[in-house]
Parts: C-alpha cells; structure tokens; sequence
C-alpha cells in the first residue's frame, strides 16, 4: 500500500484519511469493570464462595460472561482490583478473605495470584471486613480470573457478600452520602 504524506494530512490511495485501526493503531485500552448489586446471603461457614457479579459497568472487550468469570482476550499485564465487604451473620467475623484466582486450563482449575485476609478471633470477632484486592499479573489469551471469598463465622452461622454500604452514614464530620458499592472488580491492561 502506498500513500502521501503531506505537511498536514496523511492520505491512503483512495484519497482518505486513514483511522488509527488504518495504522494498526488502538484507541481501546482493554478494561473491565463489574460489580455486584444484590447481597448474598445464606452462605454456608467456611465455604469458598465465588462472588457474582451481576452488573457490567464497563467491558471493552466482552470478556465477562456476566457471572462470575474475566476471560482475557487481549494478553499482556493488567492491573486488577477486587474488593467486598464480608458480614458474618449474628454480628460474627473471627475470619474472612477475598482472593483473585486465574485459571490458564480453561476453567477445570483455579490458583491463587493475591488474596487479602484478616483475622479477629475470640471476643473480637468483628461483623464485617471489607477487603481489598490489587495486583499486577500478566495473562495469555484465554485465561480466566475470578474472585473468591470465604468467611470463618466461629459459631458455624452463615455469612453474605454486602453489594453496598447504607446510604447515608454520620462519620462526626457531618451526614455523607456513603452509597458505595463495596463489592466490584476491575481490570486494566497497562503493558
């Protein structure tokens, strides 16, 4: 293919422009981002749950399958955050914790590429710990990421994934607006 070039326009044979997509050029940077918008509850203790994540925000290369699963479909290094927030039900959360899994055999098995995890024990349990996630990996196309989450109640009750926090919370400061939603997963490729 052959063009000119002038001092203020690039022109393909046809007498156009070309588009980025023209030069092999991307303007989409891979990025996804989902969240969930409906607690969880009923979890039986000290199971491995895998959060699902019903609401796709942003996916710019359909690589969700609007559940639980990121496929990769452009490899490289991507940057990814998980977060939730973990209520063990009766006011009971001696320990819980979020992971990122990948999956590189087409989903039969998972391994842990980061994961965040607390313990409260005794007569400290807490109600709930919200736990974030962040961790630069690289992917092949192909490869499956999910997130997973498990709560140790102590007393053999269950627990849920919180979707958001209440709407309005005093902090001593004045009445904030605090309707975050706590638990959401995102992914950017950097490289």
């Amino acid at each position: 293919m052959t063009g000119i070039l002038k001092v203020d326009t690039i022109q393909k044979n046809d007498g156009t422009v070309p588009t980025l997509a023209d030069l092999g050029i991307s303007n989409e940077v891979p990025r996804f981002e989902v969240r969930l918008n409906q607690d969880q509850t009923g979890i039986t203790d000290m199971t491995t749950f895998v959060v699902p994540f019903n609401v796709t925000d942003i996916d710019t290369e359909t690589g969700f399958d609007g559940d639980r699963t990121y496929t990769i479909q452009v490899a490289g290094t991507y940057l990814l955050h998980a977060s939730a927030l973990l209520y063990g039900n009766e006011g009971k959360n001696r320990d819980s914790h979020l992971g990122i899994l990948k999956s590189t055999d087409g989903g039969s098995s998972y391994s842990s590429i980061a994961n965040d995890g607390s313990r409260h024990g005794g007569t400290y349990d807490q109600t709930s710990q919200t736990h974030n996630v962040i961790v630069m990996h690289q992917f092949d196309v192909g490869d499956k990421i999910q997130v997973w989450s498990m709560v140790n109640t102590g007393d053999s009750s269950g627990w849920r994934v919180q979707a958001s926090s209440s709407p309005i919370v005093n902090y001593g400061i004045g009445w904030i607006d605090n309707g975050t939603r706590y638990t959401r997963f995102s992914g950017l490729k950097i490289a």
